[in-house]
């Protein structure tokens, strides 16, 4: 459910700074986010054991945070509705295109007309664009991963409960905190990357923490292994922003809402989907090896890194899109 809910408002989140930002600072706007998302889920996380335990006696189990919880989705809606306001964009925009069409209209009528029968050309020459081609495997991409990620998440808590952690009320919200912490350490490796990386490789470091994390989870029978394995995951929350910076780094402004929303549409469907086949994959393995359905993110994980290596190759071999990708 706070998947669901979460990504159902993420697309605004994300849209307003991927159509605001500038193309430098796009990926390190996006990551910032998800900072934000990480200091408060961790606090709560740290709180949310003691208070399990500290109002388990004259309350119902739960009943004290999930009265936290409404409250504090009843601020968000408060808040978005009377105080949040969505930034304009800039004046200099319209100017810029003025200019820009006035400059066009002074070229002679011989170059303008070359001009116009070169694209033309180029593109009956290749049937679909590399640009097309990035976006539909950045779509791929992002697919796979959030698929590799809400399945090994979302059996995560049942594996933790059960022998041979058997973790309690306290352990649990620890464990989760630990978990927040890749927030932040995605925020900075994001920091430091995006000043010597491309995009892609970025989003490929980060596949490849996460998914050699989650190897090292499927083996965890001890506690401080899986303190282990969730810190191998250091950078597991770098490919989703950095993909959705690099798609709207490919298609035009007007079109940013219907890409994110499509975007959006398709992980809640994914995670939806995957929520229900990892449940029943790890019901029916559980007696068999309880690890198994990290072992399996773990192949979902290492199938994203096929559709980020066609976009890598893509981005090499086509100089237009490397421009766009690397400024």
């Amino acid at each position: 459910m706070e998947k669901l809910m979460r990504e159902n408002s993420n697309f605004e989140v994300f849209a307003a700074p991927s159509e605001y930002g500038i193309h430098e600072k796009r990926s390190l706007r996006l990551i910032i986010i998800e900072l934000v998302y990480g200091l408060a889920g961790f606090l709560g996380s740290m709180a949310s054991g003691y208070l399990f335990v500290g109002f388990n006696d004259r309350y119902r189990e739960g009943t004290v945070l999930v009265g936290c919880s409404i409250a504090c989705y009843a601020f968000c809606l408060l808040y978005s509705i009377f105080v949040l306001t969505v930034p304009k964009a800039a004046a200099s925009c319209p100017d810029k295109a003025k200019s820009a069409e006035e400059v066009g209209s002074q070229l002679p009528a011989h170059k303008e007309a070359a001009g116009s029968s070169q694209p033309s050309e180029s593109s009956s020459s290749t049937p679909i664009s590399p640009s097309k081609l990035i976006i539909v495997m950045l779509f791929v991409a992002a697919i796979l991963y959030d698929l590799a990620v809400v399945g090994a998440m979302n059996v995560l808590p049942l594996f933790l409960l059960r022998e041979p952690l058997s973790w309690n009320a306290v352990q649990i919200g620890h464990g989760n905190a630990a978990g927040y912490v890749i927030f932040i350490t995605s925020f900075l490796g994001v920091f430091v990357f995006s000043k010597y990386l491309r995009d892609i490789t970025m989003i490929i470091i980060g596949v490849i923490s996460f998914s050699a994390g989650i190897l090292i989870m499927a083996f965890v029978r001890w506690t401080f292994l899986f303190y282990i394995a969730r810190a191998v995951m250091l950078f597991a929350l770098i490919p989703l922003p950095t993909i959705r910076s690099v798609l709207s780094k490919h298609v035009e402004g007007s079109s940013y809402g219907k890409v994110f929303v499509l975007l959006q549409l398709s992980l809640v469907t994914t995670g939806v989907v995957t929520s229900t086949l990892y449940n029943k994959i790890y019901q029916n393995t559980l007696n068999w090896y309880s690890g198994f359905c990290f072992i399996l993110s773990f192949l979902v994980g290492c199938l994203t890194l096929l559709p980020l290596s066609i976009v890598a190759i893509k981005q090499r071999s086509t100089t237009g899109s490397l421009q766009i990708l690397t400024e």
